[in-house]
């Protein structure tokens, strides 16, 4: 039924922060982990584009994480926006906060000055006449990140100028009051500008596309204003959030109508995982870690959490290459120390005055991973003794 009307098809994506660097893990080829899951995501949605038949793309701020991103970050996101524009679809390139320079030019820029076609940088607060295929001209409200101002003032300026008969999108990097915010958005954002939901409920345009929340949230319904969310997970707080992008249709039929979906990403899973090795006899302790470390898929990243009786210390950079081995990601292991007497069922052994003994004795049951070097130790017990 809609295929018979004229749309525009569009993608709508945010906060990549390509260029962060929070695990300091490498890949084989030594490039940063956290460059190459945002360049898979972002390879991603430049397939879903080409397959989609996209007219246009949205890039609402933050793709970078930077605002003096390096050489390598730079030359990931050209290659990535070259698939765009080599499928046939424009670009929208929004500014966000981490790309505004404390001086001189901010990294978008390169675009605007190299004059690629088919690349609009909106860094400033206009309204963009932007022609697609077919001589249709879509109008794009420019709202980048604005330090400063009032955005509901500045919206209202900006949407006084739209042609009311022609298909209008606003693309916005703010916080909307009330959004929900992400495992990763920290308070400062809060402080930032706001956008009140009263503004955006008079907004005369088909499409409202946000950045600046990683949490993917439709913020009001007519019309639909949407954050599309981050396309990876950065910290453990977003363990169970789902990453994406938004694609939708402008049909411009009378009178224009949206339908748009959320398109999920293949994102790194972040997993927690928890040890308790005082319950029971715990002989193999790296075994029993590595076992609860099984149930973690390959490729994942991981937080470890380990309860111990007393001192009972651990070889955790074994541990960690062990993991590594599984394909796994180990990235923190929060050690947990809980006293013998806390513990139901545990008690260290009674002396028996035959030092060698007692010492094999306390390594068995209080230390089990010491006990592949109880041979050693006793040596050098003996050799005291002596």
């Amino acid at each position: 039924m809609d295929g018979r009307v004229d749309a525009i098809k569009f993608v709508h994506t945010a906060d990549w922060h390509l260029g962060r660097r929070m695990i300091s893990l490498r890949d084989s080829d030594g490039y940063p982990l956290q460059f190459r899951w945002a360049e898979d995501a972002g390879n991603q949605i430049a397939d879903f584009a080409a397959d989609f038949g996209a007219d246009i793309v949205f890039l609402c701020g933050d793709i970078l994480n930077r605002a003096d991103p390096s050489p390598t970050v730079e030359n990931i996101l050209a290659r990535i926006l070259r698939r765009i524009l080599s499928a046939g679809a424009k670009v929208v390139y929004l500014l966000g906060n981490h790309e505004v320079p404390r001086e001189g030019d901010h990294p978008a820029k390169i675009y605007a000055t190299l004059g690629i076609e088919g690349v609009i940088v909106a860094d400033s607060a206009q309204v963009y006449p932007v022609e697609l295929a077919g001589g249709r001209v879509l109008q794009v409200v420019a709202l980048p990140y604005l330090y400063g101002v009032n955005p509901d003032e500045v919206l209202r300026e900006l949407v006084a100028q739209v042609d009311p008969d022609k298909p209008a999108v606003v693309l916005a990097h703010a916080y909307v009051t009330g959004a929900k915010l992400s495992g990763s958005d920290a308070s400062y954002v809060l402080e930032g500008p706001q956008i009140s939901p009263a503004t955006i409920s008079d907004l005369p345009v088909d499409y409202v596309a946000l950045g600046h929340i990683h949490r993917h949230q439709q913020v009001w319904t007519n019309p639909p204003a949407v954050y599309p969310g981050s396309i990876q997970r950065v910290t453990f707080a977003e363990a169970d959030e789902q990453k994406g992008f938004v694609a939708g249709r402008i049909f411009l039929d009378t009178p224009r109508r949206v339908q748009w979906e959320f398109v999920p990403v293949s994102s790194v899973p972040f997993v927690k995982v928890e040890v308790d090795l005082t319950r029971g006899e715990v002989s193999e302790p790296v075994e029993e870690i590595l076992s609860a470390l099984e149930e973690v898929p390959a490729g994942a990243v991981a937080k470890l959490s380990v309860y111990l009786p007393r001192a009972i210390s651990l070889p955790l950079v074994k541990i960690r290459k062990l993991a590594r081995k599984s394909g796994i990601y180990l990235v923190a292991i929060e050690i947990h120390r809980v006293e013998m007497e806390e513990v139901p069922g545990h008690s260290a052994p009674r002396p028996t005055g035959d030092i060698v003994e007692d010492i094999s004795r306390y390594v068995r049951s209080v230390r089990p991973d010491l006990v592949d070097e109880l041979p050693q130790i006793i040596e050098v017990v003996r050799e005291f003794i002596d």
